[in-house]
């Protein structure tokens, strides 16, 4: 059972340490998006109990419903590609699984959420956004823009044997490919419509 658990523990260990960045990609996202939806609220909503403010009911919906499911879901129909294909699914446990999407995805979310009004305080708020921001684009164009695009099991990809995530010549699309497109489609429109919500709060409260 010791052997058993080392072997477990070294899988997580693998996919928090790994150096393109695809877990950091998404616990780095989030923690983003609890920033940015903080950074955009009412003062008063901020200073109110934190289950008790309405920017966070609605941001944090947002990340379960939307950055979660969307992740669970590209996990469910491709898992290897969610790893961008730099481990095994196979060897990682269930518990694992639950320990990243359940925990993980929530804590860096609320790090961002919590931790704003005090970066903004100190001048440091949208400049930490910007940074974060500027990481992510880094991340993906030099480290996962070659994986992002092919779509296979972790063997497939080993032996060169991945399909494109779609193709215009011949005319073909993954079923990954629609749930992204789905999915962030939703992430996109549910985003700028909650910051817009958001933001149309903060100028009232200004204004009155």
């Amino acid at each position: 059972m010791k052997k058993s658990w080392s072997i477990n523990n070294s899988h997580l260990w693998e996919i928090l340490r790994d150096q393109t960045g695809t877990v950091q990609l998404d616990v780095f996202l989030t923690f983003l998006l609890g920033l940015l939806f903080s950074l955009v609220s009412p003062k008063a909503d901020l200073e109110k109990p934190l289950l008790k403010r309405h920017s966070f009911r609605l941001s944090f919906l947002y990340l379960l419903v939307v950055g979660v499911g969307v992740a669970v879901g590209a996990y469910v129909i491709n898992p290897a590609w969610m790893w961008m294909y730099w481990v095994d699914p196979k060897g990682i446990p269930v518990s694992h699984l639950i320990v990243l999407f359940g925990l993980i995805y929530p804590g860096s979310f609320m790090l961002g959420y919590l931790w704003a009004p005090y970066l903004n305080a100190a001048g440091w708020g949208w400049r930490v956004l910007g940074i974060v921001a500027g990481y992510e684009v880094i991340l993906i164009l030099f480290t996962l823009s070659n994986r992002l695009l092919q779509v296979g099991s972790f063997g497939q990809f080993v032996n060169g044997q991945t399909v494109p995530l779609f193709s215009f010549n011949p005319l073909s699309f993954t079923p990954l490919f629609y749930e992204l497109l789905i999915g962030l489609g939703i992430a996109v429109f549910g985003g700028v419509g909650l910051l817009m919500h958001l933001l149309k709060l903060s100028k009232q409260e200004l204004l009155s």
